[in-house]
């Protein structure tokens, strides 16, 4: 409806039409007024009421922009006075009254009066009485309204259920909508905006409510004023009823309307069936207050005039144990809009002011006040998403999800609430029987008041951490030092207790917002709490798809960077005491992060790059350290050694170095030697191919990385081709083979048996690569070099081929040099060009390139010097230098990342020792091995009893040939090599002790007595303190050191080298300016003088 005034700037009204839609305009012009309506363009006139029925059964539902004005009324009320309005809105097949409708209204129907059209029907002084405000909402505020009562000219319908009710407009009072029914579902947002107008301005722009497009829902966010009780009168003058239908569909108008759809991240607040409402009995134990602040009406005069009246009840609990200030927290209605925030944060400041000791208090749930939204909100999201997991398995995922959520959500209103006794209670249990070794990590939204939950709490941290509440008071002097910190950690506590709190916290989609949260007081303290680590971090790790891998690389570097300010707050001064603590706490949590199953294991998932980010964190160092000086660690460690040593040893004296009269040393028997050799070997094979299995239930793609490391190949095939000439042995000394001292002969390749002795040296330098950085660096730096060199070595090996075919012909082929090649000594290097075999050839051009050369030689003949003089040049200048320079080069890049080498290093050396451990004991069979006994579950176990015997054969035979050894060297008085076997004797008994040790440690865990705790607890002191001297020793860890060290930058290599190269032009450019500078002063100097 409008008024319209004669002379005032020309205004078009303009609806588009729908199908089959018949629209019933009423002008009622003033006197002697004409009647601007027309059909065709013609003017009616008279004081009576004109109807027009504009039927456009032609008119497309989505008509293109083609046709933009086909379907519109345009009406020029430039000279005209009078009052215009719809009378009613119907289709061919039934008329639309409120929600009883026989159809679907049109798809597309327009109201575009734009802005500057709707301003400029008003007067000034209307104008001035209230501009055009432009708001925005979401749902949530409906549920809150319906207790309301409506202001509104119009009212919409949203779905096939949603109205709402007329009421009367008053002066200079404001615009509001009001539902009677919420939608069940809440995946599609919807945010739009809706103009509020004081009634004038409603009077002069029309009918606000005009027949709108499918699915624009306006509603209001800002809160509403109190409206005044409507006058019959009123309510007869305004009953049109207006109508959207098609809830999920949507259309953006290109020009401002009255109502326009806005889509951006709305505003959302918790589903109110997951929330929980007080029983009758609860009811019963509340106070005034509790009520009130629980109440969506509240303000802060009402709870200081209430707090005034009662002001016992700020410290009095309800039923359920809750103070007023958990009431304030769990008032989801009054704190999902920013203006209900803003009041119940001066509300909770006032509660906390009068009884501090209320934000650490439990209600009987064990909740703190404003956790209670936090809570829910962590149980509604695991439980969405397991819904939606549920959905997929199910033949029909649409009806399996729509059954979920109604059960889930229920209905929106207010009566749908839980209201069962025992729900309460039972919602700690619920939301601790969520899987925390859930695989599925979904991106997660959070709600406004959950938002707003962690800003108080992060108040309430900050305050007890010093900071005043009121910012022109001093620092709080009111509490201890002391008394503050124990109360920040009873809060931090409480929070990091959620379970799955971080979890959910690191999956937010929205970066800024996790960003906030995680940046918040309250979380930077709760992640000095060991309770918030869980098993899902090790999952998080592991999982391949999203970025929840790199999440939980990025919640490793938040715990590495945590100070001492997030323990004591930034408003306090810290003390030496609150060092020590903050030490104490960071240690806890490193603790609970190294005691997750598999987490160092978890790691080789990831890529290089990322696993160079997650080992430079001080947590997975930290991690990495414990694990080596763990007594099971050190002695798998110092009995690797062991029998590597002593495995070559045996080798190498009872198999290869056979004296001339084909008979072993007397010392050593032939069965013992083969035994060393066998077992050392066989064990060593049974412990790689037991640590790829163990690893293989970690993750497939964990086992194929470490069956792929080119150090663990060579070590396997050398170990296991040491075994296999040892069988050789065996089957010949039985057969009496060697009793023929004609069988010596060619009895095996010794080439084949140098590549065997070799492999099982460079098994050591594969164990001593992880044990040491100083070790790691020159041996890792070998092989970047010779990776490095590849394409040096495919170049060289070009050249050394066309020379040596060029020097074989030139002999061939001269007479002067054809006659040397009659020559039987064997320096000449005439015998090696004229050879048959072509690789003489090409090893002396090899010789020649490293100056093995007599220059005589070559003087034979002038080409004959002239190619010497460019196989020199090209060889030994130009090939040499650069080989030089290649390495040179490997080796810085290596030296500049030798820190995150060797880290890379360490992780997998302890990644195959935590597997090897884990496969040992009990407990693995327990979580991988199958109740029903198939193939996989016996051939775990066993390989597990193979593994064990093996182990301890081995270590016997080992300690006996030892022992053998310390004899011979002995009697023949070799000092030097009595100290090694004196050495070696000493790791031996180390190894011993640590084997009975573990062994005797599981014997006494079943035991029960006093005497067995005794008997074990000397065990593992004395156990630790050989430890502690042989991992110093070893490692150069000192196993009481519980630093995890600094944190460091990571580059890969080509990061290093982009690095140095910007740094030079940098300085290029510092140089050429200086330069410039330099040269400009002194050319002004020169001029100077002159110009005076």
């Amino acid at each position: 409806m409008a008024d319209v005034t004669a002379g005032t700037k020309s205004t078009r009204f303009k609806r588009r039409l729908g199908e089959g839609l018949t629209v019933e305009l009423i002008f009622t012009p003033s006197d002697n007024t004409p009647n601007p309506i027309a059909n065709d363009g013609h003017l009616w006139s008279g004081n009576e009421t004109t109807s027009i029925d504009i039927d456009r059964p032609s008119v497309r539902q989505s008509p293109s922009d083609t046709e933009e004005n086909e379907g519109l009324l345009q009406i020029d009320l430039t000279n005209f006075t009078g009052r215009l309005s719809f009378r009613k809105i119907e289709t061919n097949e039934g008329e639309i009254s409120g929600v009883d409708y026989s159809t679907t209204p049109p798809e597309i129907i327009e109201c575009p009066p734009t802005f500057e059209e709707i301003n400029s029907t008003l007067t000034e002084q209307q104008q001035a009485q209230q501009p055009i405000n432009f708001i925005q909402v979401d749902d949530s505020l409906f549920e809150r309204l319906l207790s309301s009562s409506v202001m509104t000219d119009d009212h919409a319908v949203m779905g096939d259920e949603f109205s709402g009710v007329s009421s009367p407009i008053h002066e200079n009072s404001s615009i509001r909508l009001q539902p009677s029914f919420m939608p069940a579902t809440t995946e599609v947002e919807r945010d739009l905006t809706v103009s509020t107008l004081s009634s004038n301005d409603l009077k002069a722009v029309g009918k606000a409510g005009a027949p709108l497009s499918a699915g624009k829902f306006p509603f209001l966010r800002n809160r509403v004023k109190p409206v005044k009780n409507p006058t019959s009168e009123d309510t007869k003058q305004n009953s049109v009823t207006n109508t959207i239908s098609n809830a999920l569909r949507y259309r953006r108008n290109k020009r401002m309307s009255m109502f326009t759809i806005m889509k951006r991240e709305s505003v959302r607040s918790l589903p109110s069936s997951v929330l929980m409402s007080p029983t009758k009995e609860e009811k019963d134990g509340q106070t005034e207050l509790h009520i009130l602040v629980s109440s969506a009406d509240l303000t802060l005069k009402s709870l200081e005039e209430t707090i005034e009246r009662f002001p016992e009840s700020v410290s009095t609990p309800d039923g359920r144990g809750r103070l007023p200030l958990h009431a304030l927290g769990s008032n989801s209605d009054l704190v999902n809009y920013p203006e209900g925030q803003a009041i119940a944060k001066q509300c909770a400041i006032l509660l906390m002011e009068l009884y501090p000791t209320a934000i650490i208090t439990k209600d009987e749930n064990g909740r703190m006040p404003f956790t209670y939204l936090i809570e829910k909100w962590v149980e509604w999201t695991h439980q969405q998403d397991s819904a939606k997991q549920l959905s997929r398995n199910h033949q029909d995922s649409g009806e399996a999800i729509s059954g979920f959520f109604r059960k889930l959500l229920g209905s929106w209103s207010r009566s749908s609430r839980h209201t069962d006794p025992t729900s309460t209670t039972e919602t700690l249990q619920s939301l601790k029987s969520l899987s925390d070794s859930s695989n599925r990590f979904p991106p997660v939204i959070i709600f406004e008041e959950v938002e707003w939950c962690f800003d108080i709490l992060s108040l309430a941290m900050d305050h007890l951490g010093g900071m005043p509440f009121d910012q022109k008071q001093n620092l709080r002097k009111n509490l201890s030092h002391k008394k503050q910190r124990e109360e920040r950690m009873v809060l931090a506590t409480n929070v990091a207790s959620i379970p799955q709190l971080l979890k959910t916290a690191m999956l937010l989609d929205s970066n800024e917002t996790r960003q906030n949260i995680l940046d918040s007081s309250v979380i930077r303290r709760a992640l000095l709490c060991p309770e918030v680590i869980g098993p899902w971090l090790t999952s998080m790790l592991r999982h391949k798809k999203g970025k929840s891998s790199m999440l939980a690389i990025e919640l490793l570097v938040m715990f590495s960077q945590l100070s001492v300010e997030d323990h004591v707050g930034k408003y306090r001064k810290v003390l030496p005491f609150d060092e020590e603590l903050f030490k104490a706490d960071k240690l806890k949590v490193f603790e609970a992060v190294e005691n997750l199953r598999d987490i160092v294991p978890s790691l080789l998932i990831l890529p290089n790059d990322q696993l160079d980010q997650a080992i430079a964190t001080p947590v997975i160092w930290f991690c990495m350290n414990r694990h080596t000086t763990s007594p099971f660690s050190v002695g798998m460690s110092s009995t690797d050694f062991q029998l590597q040593i002593t495995t070559i040893i045996a080798v190498r004296q009872g198999l290869f170095l056979l004296n001339t009269d084909g008979v072993f040393p007397i010392v050593f028997p032939q069965l013992t030697i083969v035994s060393v050799v066998f077992f050392g070997c066989f064990f060593q094979v049974i412990r790689i191919l037991c640590e790829a299995m163990a690893l293989k239930q970690i993750s497939t793609q964990v086992a194929l990385r470490y069956c792929r490391d080119p150090w663990r190949i060579f070590h396997f095939v050398g170990v296991f081709a040491a075994m296999w000439a040892s069988v050789q042995y065996k089957i010949r000394i039985d057969n009496g083979f060697y009793e023929d001292e004609s069988n010596f002969d060619g009895d095996t390749p010794p080439l084949l048996m140098a590549i065997i002795i070799g492999l099982l040296w460079f098994s050591v330098l594969g164990f001593l690569k992880a044990v040491n950085e100083s070790l790691a660096t020159f041996i890792l730096a070998l092989t970047r070099i010779f990776f490095d060199i590849r394409f040096f070595c495919i170049v060289l090996l070009v050249f050394i081929l066309m020379f040596g075919d060029m020097f074989h012909l030139l002999y061939l082929e001269d007479p002067a040099l054809k006659a040397e090649c009659n020559s039987n000594d064997p320096s000449d290097p005439a015998s090696d060009f004229c050879s048959e075999r072509l690789v003489y050839s090409y090893l002396r051009v090899y010789a020649m390139m490293i100056e093995d050369f007599n220059l005589v030689d070559f003087q034979q003949s002038p080409a004959q010097t002239i190619l010497w003089l460019v196989v020199t040049f090209v060889g030994f200048v130009v090939m040499m230098n650069t080989l030089i320079a290649v390495i040179t080069r490997s080796y810085e890049r290596s030296q500049n990342s030798s820190i995150i080498l060797f880290r890379r290093a360490r992780c997998e050396f302890v990644a195959s020792n935590a597997a090897i451990e884990g496969f040992l004991r009990p407990e693995f069979f327990d979580r991988h091995a199958n109740r029903n006994c198939d193939l996989s579950s016996i051939l775990l176990a066993s390989a597990r009893w193979i593994l064990l015997l093996t182990f301890f054969v081995t270590i016997s035979i080992s300690s006996l040939y030892l022992i053998q050894l310390l004899v011979e060297v002995i009697e023949a008085k070799n000092w030097i090599a009595t100290i090694a076997a004196v050495v070696f004797c000493l790791i031996m008994t180390f190894n011993i002790w640590s084997s009975f040790a573990f062994i005797f440690n599981a014997l006494l865990r079943i035991c029960s007595g006093e005497w067995a705790e005794k008997t074990r607890n000397g065990i593992l002191s004395t156990n630790q303190y050989i430890v502690e001297k042989m991992a110093a020793q070893i490692f150069g860890i000192d196993a009481r050191n519980t630093d995890g060290g600094e944190m460091i930058v990571t580059q890969s290599y080509g990061g290093h080298e982009k690095e140095l190269y910007s740094r030079i032009d940098k300085l290029e450019k510092m140089l050429d300016r200086l330069v410039t500078q330099e040269a400009t002063r002194e050319a002004v100097n020169s001029i100077q003088p002159h110009v005076n």
